[in-house]
């Protein structure tokens, strides 16, 4: 039952399923070309940083012999352990490329996704921010940087951006404020005005 014995040694398992997680992420810097075969990473991207994966471990925790339930903290705990690995290593850079390359740019502005694909990567731009977690401020902070500091693309202009400003309940004032909070800052943001071009966007709606 692969359920318990990741409650046995959850961070032995933590640790090969990091490293597998980020070998799927650069596999996708390797196709980023239109047409490119990526639905195999994306879809275990998709289902190893998945909530319920953790949820399914828990209950199966449960329901299985002679173990407890997990700690209530217990998914919290590995999705921000692993959200904090490959944001380090450049997750959300890499989500752009894949983003700019293989969604159309010919768009009109709309929070909705223009394709399957573009909805699918709204998605992992996301997840790390929903997460309850102390990092959380950090995973936004590294979204400004690598995503909006640079010259935006139509993607991130008609598509991205303006799907992040309709997530109220995920980007609040709040959020915005606390990642530009000087005191808060574990690193300078270079400031550009795409960057600034984002924040009045994003507080405007």
């Amino acid at each position: 039952n692969f359920a318990c014995v990741f409650f046995i040694k959850p961070e032995r398992w933590l640790f090969k399923l990091q490293n597998l997680l980020w070998l799927n992420v650069k596999y996708l810097k390797n196709c980023v070309k239109p047409n490119s075969n990526i639905s195999l990473s994306l879809r275990f991207i998709e289902v190893f940083t998945s909530s319920e994966l953790y949820d399914n471990i828990n209950q199966n925790c449960m329901t299985a012999s002679g173990f407890n339930s997990l700690s209530p903290d217990f998914k919290s705990h590995i999705l921000g352990k692993i959200w904090d690995f490959l944001i380090r290593k450049g997750y959300y850079a890499l989500l752009r490329l894949v983003l700019d390359n293989n969604v159309p740019d010919s768009l009109l502005i709309s929070a909705r996704p223009p394709t399957p694909l573009a909805s699918s990567l709204l998605d992992l731009f996301t997840r790390p921010l929903i997460l309850k977690t102390e990092k959380k401020s950090y995973f936004f902070q590294t979204l400004l940087q690598d995503i909006f500091t640079q010259d935006p693309s139509p993607q991130i202009t008609c598509f991205l951006l303006p799907a992040f400003a309709c997530k109220h309940d995920v980007i609040t004032i709040d959020t915005i404020l606390t990642a530009i909070y000087p005191d808060n800052l574990a690193f300078n943001f270079r400031a550009t005005p795409s960057l600034l071009y984002t924040f009045v966007y994003l507080i405007s709606k």
